[in-house]
Parts: structure tokens; C-alpha cells; sequence
């Protein structure tokens, strides 16, 4: 009885920490007749387990002849695995990357915000799902180009976060442990849930779009 209980609690906590989703994304049929290839792409998100802090960082921007100050806090709330594998030859590319949300403030000029208090408290935050950088797929090129990629966005490159952020001295505090996590993400992402992709086919400085569109999960 104390084994199968000691189970619950231990697949109770994993299943905390971590969040996944999978989608089918069918390229055997795009521009031209490409068969650029037919995938299961993974995705799994896993909470940072201890508090996160940071400072705040500033950048000027211009809009015509307006000047005005950004002020962001960005947290690192987790990490996640990427994997997009082809399902007729086994071929398949693993991409880890770091997680990180964020809240920023426009001024109206090129004062920058400063005081702490206005970042703190129950917050909206936006955490980059972002890849950096295309994948190359193992498929023909068409007519005369060399080489066919895919650009994808799990989550359309973005999730909708919640946290409550706190002042420790100079910096800001939050504990991300609960913020990748199924109950987390499926409460305020349902409209972005979805995968975005860009398929193309490349020579040189020419590309040649091959398919846009989502798939949802």
C-alpha cells in the first residue's frame, strides 16, 4: 500500500514539471509536387524547479521622431525539447533550449521605467517558444534548388503565462515551478495552440515558399 502510494506521489510530482504536446505535419504534398517529407514534431516543456530572478534591462527605440524607452524583465522559467522526427526513414532533429517570460513596460518618452513595485505583483508574462533558426529537412529539392527547410513555431512562437512577481531588494522574484505546466499552459493558450511552419525550398539568395499554415494540437 505504501509502495503504490509512494508511485502516485512520485508521477503526481513529475507530472508537475512537465507538460507535451505532438503534432502530424504532412509536407508530401507542396508547391510544385514537393514531397518535402511527413513528420511527428514533440514538444516538452519542463518548469524551472527553483525561484528565478532577474533585473531590468532597458533599450531606446525610435518611432519617427519620437524617442521612447522599453523596460523589460526577463525570467528564466523552465526548458524545452524539441524533437521533429520523419516518420517513414526514422531521420530526426532534437533542439533543448532555455525558456525564458517576460514583462516589459512602453514609456511615453526615453525615461525608462525604474521602480521595481510596477513589475510586481499577479502578472501576465510572455515566454518565447521561438526556435532560432530553420531546420534543414533531408528531402530533394525541387526544380532547380538546392536545398528544402522548415521554419516552426510551436505555440505560434509564444505562451501566455500568469505568475505572481515579487521585490527582493534589487531584483524581481518568481517561482516558475507551476508555470509550465499542463493546468498552466491549457488555461490561457487555447487560442495559440498550434504549431506554425514555413516550408521552402532555397539556392543561394533565392527562396521559394513551398507551404505556410498551422496544425493545431
Amino acid at each position: 500500500m505504501k509502495t503504490m502510494l509512494s508511485m502516485a506521489l512520485l508521477l503526481t510530482s513529475l507530472s508537475s514539471f512537465a507538460f507535451e504536446q505532438k503534432a502530424t505535419l504532412d509536407f508530401t504534398n507542396t508547391y510544385g509536387n514537393t514531397n518535402a517529407g511527413l513528420y511527428e514534431m514533440t514538444v516538452n516543456l519542463s518548469a524551472k524547479k527553483t525561484v528565478s530572478e532577474t533585473t531590468l534591462s532597458f533599450s531606446t527605440h525610435r518611432d519617427d521622431n519620437d524617442l521612447f524607452c522599453v523596460t523589460t524583465a526577463n525570467f528564466e522559467v523552465g526548458e524545452m525539447n524539441f524533437k521533429l522526427a520523419d516518420k517513414n526513414t526514422g531521420w530526426t532533429k532534437n533542439i533543448t533550449k532555455k525558456v525564458f517570460a517576460s514583462i516589459t513596460h512602453q514609456s511615453d518618452d526615453e525615461s525608462c521605467e525604474t521602480n521595481l513595485e510596477k513589475f510586481a505583483g499577479n502578472t501576465n508574462l510572455n515566454a518565447s517558444l521561438s526556435l532560432e533558426g530553420a531546420i534543414a529537412l533531408p528531402v530533394k529539392a525541387p526544380f532547380d534548388y538546392t536545398s528544402v527547410g522548415v521554419w516552426l513555431s510551436p505555440f505560434n512562437g509564444y505562451l501566455y503565462l500568469n505568475a505572481n512577481v515579487e521585490v527582493k531588494g534589487t531584483k524581481l522574484s518568481l517561482d516558475p515551478s507551476e508555470l509550465l505546466t499542463s493546468r498552466s499552459i491549457l488555461s490561457t493558450n487555447v487560442d495559440n495552440k498550434a504549431v506554425g511552419y514555413f516550408v521552402y525550398a532555397s539556392k543561394e539568395a533565392t527562396t521559394l515558399s513551398l507551404a505556410v499554415g498551422q496544425v493545431k494540437f
